[in-house]
């Protein structure tokens, strides 16, 4: 979703900047973790491959699709979580279109209540193709509601997020000065169906900058809205097969807006309550063609396509 074919195509034929694209593409492929975790944890405002001088890869760290369980209680004061994702276009590996990155990530959180949990997010990716380049990405500061019932097969959960541009990207390119984030999930669980769940996921983001335009002389995005939708089966306590899909919206400073999407499949596996691992697709992009009326949507793709695994670790 992030190659560099589609950033220099959308560059020449979008009002809307790269790096506000890949801003809502992020939002809209990480629609929400087990934990229902706002996107832009550690991929937002453009950051991770939202413009040409950063590794044009999928971001592993948004890689996970719209999870249907709802944010469990944390049963420490003190907890974190760390995690290892590898992911890769379907570009020929021997083509200068294929990319490929590591990302390395940290949680820690902080229990508040039994209600409110602090938690902050930050990674570092790795590209595996072309420079290799070490790249810090944003930092996130959440505050985030445990799960609370609003019906005999409905939960809901709230989460709000501060974004640190703790990139080098972010600071100079694009000046970041942060962004602000809100999301509210619902989560559908009948009793006698308990092998299914389904979600609805609402995000919307606002960005700060000190100057409206990017060094690359793109307009900024000012704001991102995504909704979400995911279906998950559930056969025991181990496996989990999710699906999901969203529109998203953004607008930059000049009042330019593009309409995306995202499509995402994955298969994880729990072996106990530390240690889980996942892998799974996605695929995002413009959801109108270049004329602005043909739709662009397609379950798989070559080059915006994405495959990925996770290994995570939770204390």
């Amino acid at each position: 979703m992030n190659h560099r074919c589609l950033i220099n195509r959308l560059r020449k034929h979008a009002p809307v900047s790269a790096a506000a694209l890949m801003t809502t593409l992020a939002l809209l492929s990480a629609s929400a973790s087990r934990s229902v975790a706002f996107a832009t944890e550690t991929s937002p405002a453009g950051q991770g491959t939202g413009t040409s001088s950063i590794p044009a890869v999928p971001q592993a760290e948004s890689t996970k699709v719209l999870k249907a369980t709802p944010a469990s209680p944390v049963s420490k004061t003190f907890g974190i979580s760390a995690e290892v994702a590898g992911t890769s276009n379907f570009a020929p590996a021997d083509s200068t279109d294929h990319k490929a990155v590591m990302v390395f990530r940290l949680r820690p959180t902080c229990k508040l209540s039994d209600l409110w949990t602090l938690a902050l997010g930050m990674s570092v990716s790795k590209g595996l193709t072309q420079a290799r380049e070490t790249t810090l990405k944003d930092s996130s500061l959440s505050l985030a509601l445990m799960s609370q019932p609003i019906g005999p097969a409905l939960n809901s959960n709230s989460r709000a997020v501060i974004v640190l541009p703790t990139s080098e990207i972010s600071r100079k390119e694009l000046s970041l000065l942060g962004s602000v984030g809100v999301q509210q999930a619902f989560v559908f669980k009948p009793a006698t169906v308990n092998t299914f769940e389904a979600t609805y996921v609402f995000k919307a983001q606002k960005d700060f900058y000190q100057y409206r335009v990017s060094t690359l002389g793109e307009s900024n995005q000012s704001l991102g809205i995504v909704n979400a939708l995911g279906l998950a089966y559930l056969p025991n306590d181990k496996w989990r097969l999710d699906m999901a899909a969203g529109p998203g919206l953004s607008w930059t400073y000049e009042g330019n807006s593009q309409t995306l999407y995202s499509i995402n499949e994955e298969l994880s596996y729990t072996f106990n309550a530390a240690l889980s691992t996942a892998i799974g697709h996605t695929n995002a992009g413009e959801a109108f063609k270049d004329n602005g009326r043909s739709a662009n949507i397609s379950l798989f793709n070559g080059y915006s396509s994405t495959f990925y695994g996770t290994l995570t670790y939770t204390y």
